[in-house]
């Protein structure tokens, strides 16, 4: 077998064995291999280029993904499975990327859990379950929603506090508020209690 081509490519070489390609790999991994045009290769160097060339795809497709989107180790590891990449590279490729701190469970989790308790001001029920659907494991959600999430007693407020113009002696408007709650992800006797508290204030009331 020979290496018939060899293209530089501005973020990569792209190999070429005995007219087809062979993948792209990084740079230094092309210098470090010390090849050139026309040389032969023995099977060993060729399935070395081969490897190389799986983990470069499966490197750039996982910094396409984190330049697009956050993502659990888990989200990132089922995004590289969609895009083509066996399950052993992805796992490898997501492990590289963890060790140096471009994905974390800890900070993603952290991120959802600001993000849907303290600014939208959803449940804990409901913000737990945004964490388990983009794949965080238990451990690390618990610990965030330990962590950072408000209490629903607290978010609660908040959500009657932004619409304190709502007329809640009105049957109506109490059952839209609390089906709206529900949506958010409260349980129901929170949500009633939260009710009652705003009726014993005036300023809830028109």
């Amino acid at each position: 077998m020979y290496l018939t081509k060899v293209k530089h490519l501005p973020n990569a070489v792209e190999l070429t064995i005995d007219g087809e390609k062979a993948g792209r790999i990084d740079p230094a991994e092309y210098y470090r291999l010390n090849l050139s045009e026309e040389e032969p290769l023995d099977e060993a160097t060729v399935e070395k280029i081969r490897e190389l060339a799986r983990d470069f795809t499966a490197k750039s497709k996982a910094l396409s993904s984190l330049a697009s989107a956050d993502f659990s180790k888990r989200g990132l590891e089922r995004r590289l499975r969609q895009k083509g990449i066996d399950e052993q590279k992805a796992r490898e490729t997501v492990d590289y990327f963890a060790e140096r701190g471009y994905v974390s469970d800890e900070m993603f989790a952290r991120r959802i859990v600001t993000a849907y308790s303290v600014e939208k001001h959803f449940g804990r029920r409901r913000v737990a379950q945004e964490l388990y659907k983009r794949g965080i494991a238990r451990e690390a959600a618990d610990a965030a929603l330990e962590q950072y999430a408000l209490p629903d007693e607290e978010n609660i407020a908040l959500f009657f506090e932004r619409y304190r113009s709502w007329d809640l002696s009105d049957q109506k408007m109490r059952a839209r508020a609390s089906n709206a709650l529900l949506r958010y992800g409260y349980q129901f006797e929170d949500i009633r209690q939260v009710l009652r508290d705003c009726e014993e204030r005036e300023d809830y009331i028109e």
